[in-house]
């Protein structure tokens, strides 16, 4: 028969199956090929059930090729950087430190505020339940 492919079928050996991917994957002709070039490698000459699937297995568990991997995801653009501020508490960071242990007044977090410019700190005692209006009130204190 013309045109005809003639496969050497492989047993059930995971050992052997690993052996033949790794054989035609970590070829330096080959180039750590991804799963799909690799599977028409192997199909050139041998074929067992679930190959591509064992392919797949093979190329993902790769530690090289993980490392190496291209990034498919958009770039991230330039960096926008905040103004710096023309005076002292002009700009302001706030952060809440929770799940303290609570002191004797009842407080259970710290609202903690950065000055931008100076990187002056004020510490605020609060609680993990503080609300925005609270908030708002131990800032302007």
């Amino acid at each position: 028969m013309e045109g005809s492919v003639t496969w050497i079928v492989v047993p059930n050996d995971d050992a052997l199956r690993h052996d033949i991917l790794a054989r035609f994957h970590e070829d330096p002709l080959a180039g750590h090929p991804g799963s799909t070039r690799l599977v028409k490698l192997v199909w050139r000459s041998f074929w067992w059930p679930h190959l591509v699937m064992d392919a797949e297995n093979f190329v993902r568990t790769c530690s090289l090729c993980q490392h190496n991997k291209a990034l498919s995801s958009k770039g991230r653009g330039l960096l926008q950087p905040l103004p710096v501020p023309d005076a002292p508490w002009e700009s302001v960071s706030m952060d809440f430190v929770v799940a303290l242990p609570e002191t004797e007044g009842g407080y259970d977090s710290v609202l903690v505020m950065v000055d931008r410019l100076t990187k002056m700190v004020h510490l605020a005692p609060c609680t993990s339940s503080c609300t925005a209006e609270q908030t708002a009130r131990l800032f302007f204190r």
